[in-house]
């Protein structure tokens, strides 16, 4: 009788709780894998959406260039400033804030704007540095753009909004999910564009994939925030002007609703668990226990108590 009451702790700690570890731990290794898994796929899918990006505004920072450097360079072999500006097609498309061409004394020598007046222009071209090729981000968010001609004497600035840019149809085109953010940063940091709450102008040295984004990277990041939940933060470089590209997004909106249900794969365990103990309850209650009594009636027969034999006993039928 004694090996028989021993027979269920043994079930439990040979058979039950054994394999139960044994599934717990599969459960969690597989799901942390395909967690890792699904955390990568969506971090190169947000990777190449920043790469075509980027790509794509260089080309169009890039035309924005050389529309003002085409009209510096004819100005500078004798051309007129007015009629260059007059022939350049959908120059105030590309330049909806204007553009001006200015002489070796920095006389006003034509101008082309939506606006009669140059005035904000010209005010921000006092302060801006000339030389090589520049973007600059303005105090009011809009951006100047300024090009010498090879020779020094001509200066032909434009300025434009970020929505000549495109910023806000790339940014739309790259937000795969309601939470994702797109964020373009000049050298300094500064915020020119952002699709979530961030000013223009902020400092976003703190933010994800920037700093590595200014030093000429390529690639992804993972940070949480402060509630916690993880976020994908994919850059690129934007070389002619050393801009920066930031896409990011918690990595679990942009997943499939059905993938995400597997990340619940370990609560399986608690059912499996509970069926598994009942189980172990019926056979304790309905093989066990009958074989115990089994045992004692033959106990007590064997001393000569054959009314022990006439009691029934319950059992699986």
């Amino acid at each position: 009788m004694s090996r028989l009451r021993g027979l269920l702790p043994g079930l439990l700690l040979i058979v039950v709780l054994p394999l139960t570890l044994v599934l717990i731990v599969v459960a969690v290794a597989a799901t942390t894998l395909h967690q890792n898994e699904m955390r990568n796929l969506v971090a190169a899918h947000d990777l190449e959406a920043a790469r075509e990006a980027a790509a794509g505004l260089e080309e169009r920072v890039t035309h924005q260039f050389a529309s003002l450097r085409s009209i510096a360079e004819a100005v500078a072999i004798g051309l007129s400033p007015t009629a260059e500006l007059r022939s350049s097609d959908h120059l105030l498309a590309d330049f909806d804030g204007g553009v001006v061409v200015m002489g070796a004394n920095g006389t006003l020598l034509a101008s082309a704007s939506e606006s009669a007046d140059p005035g904000r222009l010209l005010s921000y071209l006092k302060n801006a540095p000339l030389g090589t090729p520049q973007l600059s981000l303005m105090p009011a968010g809009d951006l100047l753009a300024v090009v010498r001609s090879t020779d020094g004497t001509i200066t032909v600035a434009g300025l434009f909004s970020t929505d000549a840019l495109r910023l806000p149809l790339i940014a739309d085109r790259l937000r795969s999910s309601p939470r994702a953010q797109v964020t373009v940063v000049d050298q300094a940091a500064r915020i020119v564009y952002d699709s979530g709450q961030r000013p223009i102008g902020l400092d976003a040295t703190i933010v994800p994939g920037v700093a590595e984004a200014l030093r000429g990277r390529t690639g992804t990041v993972f940070a949480a925030d402060r509630n916690a939940l993880e976020w994908v933060a994919a850059f690129d470089a934007i070389p002619t002007v050393g801009w920066g590209l930031i896409v990011a997004e918690p990595w679990e909106d942009a997943v499939n609703p059905l993938l995400r249900t597997s990340l619940l794969t370990p609560l399986a365990l608690i059912p499996a668990f509970v069926i598994a103990v009942l189980a172990i309850v019926f056979f304790a209650r309905r093989v066990i226990r009958p074989l115990q009594q089994l045992d004692g009636q033959a106990a007590r027969a064997g001393q000569g108590d054959y009314d022990a034999l006439e009691q029934p006993i319950a059992g699986i039928s």
